[in-house]
């Protein structure tokens, strides 16, 4: 999805800001309770439609 359109979607939600982004790596250890997750992501502002951190 394109910022663009993620900011529409969330003018339309009536949300301040939009987080997009994809999981990168995904490991569960079976033997204990270990979760770690790797993910890129953009945190867009609705009213400018920029990126506020990425």
């Amino acid at each position: 999805m394109d910022p663009s359109t993620a900011a529409q979607i969330g003018r339309l939600l009536g949300a301040d800001a939009v987080i997009i982004g994809s999981i990168t790596q995904f490991n569960l250890e079976r033997s204990g309770s270990d979760v770690n997750v790797g993910f890129l992501a953009l945190v867009l502002t609705i009213a400018a439609r920029k990126p506020m951190y990425s």
